[in-house]
């Protein structure tokens, strides 16, 4: 049994301190140790713990995932349930000198999640269930289920992975290592309610057409998003297929096996699409090794939805569009004018607004291949110029794009002005995300004229708050080179 807990080691000691503390664990959970070592060990504990909770080898997180993990987390999971075994036997008066310690080391346990590193994280999480259940943490969580409710949720949420990997025989690593032994060993002792967990992500959410038939019974857990798949649209149903960087929206679900097997016979499961495993974040927790179903034929081109126009399904009738502004647009409050409606504190003129008055789903900075120039005289802008495109000079211009219906663009378009000598021409400026972007200028060259200073300041405003890094000199220069022939 160790004497005492001691942090920054050098790096020889590192692995013996590591496999030492491991054997204190071992004979604190056998009944072995002595109760003055144990009470020693706790006394050091309780003064080496940091200010976030952690009990870490090494002086800082800022290391390689890997050492990270085994010297800095995992001291912190033995160390929590170290404590956890004994706050189960010690009576009210021990219980209180060392709750607060082990409450803020399950608490700072969770921060990782238990995950392994890297290609490592079902290991990593197998060992770390497997040093709780040496703290006693199935009991621990039957009598204290709320002493740390963020570390009791979270191991709710590992076991009912683990099972699910169990069900769906998802129960190799990365490299394909199998751990299905192991799986079943860390979870042995837990009680589950019986189930299996499922992503929906197209006609099984709520309000699709297969809703109500296959999930009207089945317990809700959560809207999620999973990472690595990107979604399709296939005509009357989604597909997702796995990506790089994909992100898709969707709900989860647990539901019996005879609910399971009514779901892969509707997604064809074998050959349309393979129900597999992945992880789901919903919020600020996370579900582990949840069935989905992947898509298992080539998709369409351009059948990618992009994540901020999901999930699938919704709005069906509404079209998206990057609608892209370089003028007093930029400013986030003047371009909801066009939105909304109501009187601009700019000009002091008024607007009848889109017909659909929801926000912009997102808005980005972009820079656009064209010269901006000032031409006009605008009535709005006290008879000075306005920001028009020269389609017929490259240069930088900077933007703003907003996520917007195409029926809101065509609105934003009328009340800008599409007439002949004002914004005429809606120009293509490639795609994001499989979404077009749009831009409105007018189709010649107008007669230059300078901008009044109630629009300069709005495109200052503008500027600022789309490049917050731009300094003053750097904006004015900028609009000067606008300015000029």
């Amino acid at each position: 049994m160790l004497k005492e807990f001691k942090r920054n080691l050098n790096v020889n000691e590192l692995e013996g301190f590591m496999n030492q503390f491991n054997q204190s664990l071992d004979e604190l959970a056998s009944g072995k140790a002595e109760h003055k070592q144990v009470h020693q060990l706790i006394q050091s504990l309780l003064h080496t713990q940091n200010e976030e909770g952690y009990w870490p080898l090494i002086p800082s997180p800022n290391v390689d995932g890997d050492i990270r993990v085994a010297y800095w987390f995992m001291p912190t999971y033995i160390a929590s349930a170290f404590l956890m075994h004994y706050y189960l036997q010690a009576d009210a008066k021990n219980k209180s000198l060392i709750e607060d310690a082990l409450i803020k080391g399950l608490q700072a346990s969770t921060k990782g999640s238990l995950n392994g590193h890297g290609h490592d994280a079902l290991r990593g999480r197998i060992q770390a269930v497997e040093i709780f259940k040496k703290g006693n943490v199935i009991k621990f969580l039957e009598q204290y289920p709320n002493l740390a409710p963020g570390f009791t949720t979270l191991i709710s949420k590992i076991a009912e992975g683990f099972n699910n990997a169990l069900m769906s025989g998802e129960t190799r690593g990365d490299w394909g290592e199998e751990y299905q032994e192991d799986i079943k060993k860390a979870l042995a002792g837990f009680h589950l309610q019986e189930g299996t967990l499922i992503f929906v992500y197209g006609t099984l959410l709520k309000g699709r057409s297969n809703h109500n038939r296959f999930l009207s019974t089945a317990k809700f857990l959560g809207e999620g998003v999973i990472n690595g798949f990107t979604l399709h649209h296939l005509g009357s149903y989604p597909g997702i297929k796995r990506s790089k960087k994909g992100l898709v929206k969707g709900e989860v679900y647990k539901v019996d096996a005879q609910t399971l097997s009514q779901i892969d016979m509707l997604e064809g499961e074998g050959s349309l699409y393979l129900r597999q495993t992945t992880d789901v974040i919903c919020g600020t927790q996370q579900f582990y090794n949840v069935s989905t179903y992947i898509y298992n034929n080539r998709v369409p081109k351009d059948s990618t939805i992009p994540f901020e126009a999901q999930t699938w399904g919704k709005a069906p009738e509404k079209e998206y569009v990057w609608y892209a502004g370089f003028g007093s647009n930029l400013l986030y409050e003047r371009f909801m004018t066009y939105i909304e409606g109501g009187t601009s504190r700019f000009n002091n003129r008024s607007y009848p607004g889109c017909t659909d008055k929801t926000p912009p789903k997102a808005s980005l900075p972009i820079t656009i291949p064209y010269k901006m120039y000032f031409g006009n005289n605008s009535g709005s802008w006290n008879n000075g110029g306005v920001s028009f495109l020269d389609l017929n000079t490259k240069a930088e211009t900077l933007g703003r794009m907003y996520l917007i219906t195409k029926e809101q663009l065509r609105e934003v378009g009328i009340q800008e002005s599409n007439r002949p000598n004002w914004y005429n021409q809606a120009v293509e400026l490639g795609e994001h995300k499989g979404i077009k972007i749009v831009t409105l200028t007018n189709s010649g060259k107008r007669p230059q004229n300078a901008p009044a200073d109630n629009y300069l300041n709005v495109l200052k405003m503008g500027l600022k708050e789309t490049y917050p890094t731009m300094t003053d000199f750097e904006i004015m220069k900028y609009l000067v080179a606008c300015g000029s022939q």
